[in-house]
C-alpha cells in the first residue's frame, strides 16, 4: 500500500534523481521507496508536488540546452535537425513516401464530406454524415 514519503532524504533522493531526467520508478528505487509512494506524496504534499515538477522540467531543459549548444556548431547540424523533428514531427519528422499528416489526411475528409453533404439532399442524412465524419477525426479514436 502506498505511503507518502516522510523522510527528507528520501525526498532530496528522488527529486535528485528526477533532476537528472529520469522516470519516477527510477527515482523511487534509488530512494529506497516505491514509485507509488512517490505519487503518494505528491498527492497530499503540494510543496513536494511543484519541487517535483519543477525538478522534472529543470532535467528537460537541462538536455535541450545541450542539443541547441550542439546545433550552434555546423558540423553538429543533425543535432538540430533531430530537435526538429521531435518538437514539430508534422513539419519536420521522416516520412515514407505518398504517406499523409494527420491534418492533411483531415483536410481531405472534411473536403470529401462537404461534397458529398453538398450533393445529397436529405438533411437528416448531412446530418448523420457530418456526426459521423466528426467521430472519425476525434483523437484516440480506433475505429
Amino acid at each position: 500500500m502506498a505511503k507518502q514519503i516522510h523522510d527528507a532524504q528520501q525526498r532530496r533522493q528522488v527529486l535528485a534523481v528526477m533532476g537528472q531526467g529520469c522516470e519516477v520508478h527510477v527515482a523511487a528505487d534509488c530512494a529506497g521507496v516505491t514509485e507509488e509512494d512517490v505519487y503518494e506524496t505528491i498527492y497530499h504534499d503540494r510543496h513536494f508536488m511543484l519541487r517535483f515538477r519543477k525538478a522534472r522540467h529543470r532535467a528537460e531543459v537541462s538536455m535541450l540546452n545541450y542539443i541547441h549548444e550542439a546545433a550552434k556548431d555546423p558540423k553538429n547540424w543533425r543535432a538540430a535537425a533531430w530537435l526538429l523533428e521531435r518538437i514539430n514531427p508534422d513539419r519536420f519528422g521522416l516520412r515514407r513516401a505518398n504517406t499523409v499528416t494527420n491534418k492533411q489526411f483531415q483536410q481531405v475528409l472534411n473536403n470529401l464530406v462537404g461534397n458529398i453533404v453538398d450533393a445529397v439532399d436529405d438533411p437528416k442524412i448531412c446530418v448523420k454524415l457530418l456526426e459521423c465524419t466528426q467521430q472519425t477525426l476525434e483523437p484516440g479514436d480506433t475505429k
